[in-house]
């Protein structure tokens, strides 16, 4: 007999590169000069050693080019797919809604993708949205200061409601009230998890060492350099 699902249903992460900034500021590393830049991919591998800790799913990295996927690539855990979407289709969907489509083509019923650069998400909130999937049509996590962190789908429907919410090509500019005004009238089911920050959206040191204050464990490299530790991501 069909169902909507099957039994074990095929469950991904997918988690958005967020390119270096170098307007983070100086104090974050101690130097002045342009290696601030490089501090972004602490964030990055901090998110994928709490990703491996969920159950039942693959992992995958959506980058923004080949160089970036072979800068990261010697300091993946074993089984961390990288992907890299066309130019195309970056400037067309963007790299969220190219990762979702990506993965719903390939019959994943329960996708989750989250942004690089969140702090301190512990594997059970994501956990918790993949579980959200079996009933909710998105799963949404928001920050602090109303951005949004994690997304889930399970169908085209998601797909739809994020691009009618402003989600293509920059799925910065999506709009988590017009998702829920949209989401009401398809009868889609929006569950959220519980509110976490960004790197991006911190301006200086001292926020983002409080923001790791209580959950340093979750946060090793980003705490290692806050610290003034002189870390090598790539080791």
């Amino acid at each position: 007999m069909a169902t909507r699902e099957r039994l074990t249903p095929r469950q991904a992460i997918v988690v958005l590169d967020i390119p270096p900034q170098p307007e983070l500021p100086a104090s974050l590393t101690g130097k002045t000069d342009d290696q601030r830049a490089a501090f972004q991919p602490y964030a990055l591998l901090d998110v994928i050693g709490t990703l491996v800790g969920v159950d039942g799913a693959s992992i995958s990295i959506v980058c923004q080019s080949s160089e970036r996927a072979r800068t990261l690539q010697t300091a993946l855990p074993a089984g961390v797919d990288l992907l890299i979407p066309s130019a195309l289709n970056l400037a067309t969907e963007g790299a969220l809604i190219w990762g979702l489509q990506h993965h719903l083509n390939r019959d994943f019923s329960r996708i989750v993708a989250i942004a690089g650069d969140s702090l301190a998400v512990p594997s059970r909130v994501v956990a918790t949205a993949l579980g959200s999937l079996s009933t909710a049509d998105i799963a949404l996590g928001q920050t602090l200061q109303s951005g949004i962190y994690l997304i889930g789908i399970r169908d085209q429907t998601g797909i739809s409601l994020l691009l009618e919410a402003g989600a293509a090509p920059h799925w910065g500019r999506l709009d988590p009230r017009t998702l829920r005004e949209r989401a009401g009238p398809a009868g889609a089911v929006v569950r959220q998890v519980e509110p976490k920050m960004r790197l991006s959206e911190l301006s200086t040191a001292e926020m983002i060492r409080q923001a790791l204050v209580d959950a340093a464990a979750l946060a090793p490299r980003m705490t290692a350099a806050l610290a003034g530790e002189p870390l090598d991501y790539l080791v």
